[in-house]
């Protein structure tokens, strides 16, 4: 997920560990 937070935008990046958390 590392990774994936380096190429996603900060922002972005929160968004997806919301969606991966429910």
């Amino acid at each position: 997920m590392r990774a994936l937070g380096s190429e996603v935008s900060p922002s972005a990046r929160v968004r997806i560990l919301s969606t991966a958390r429910v």
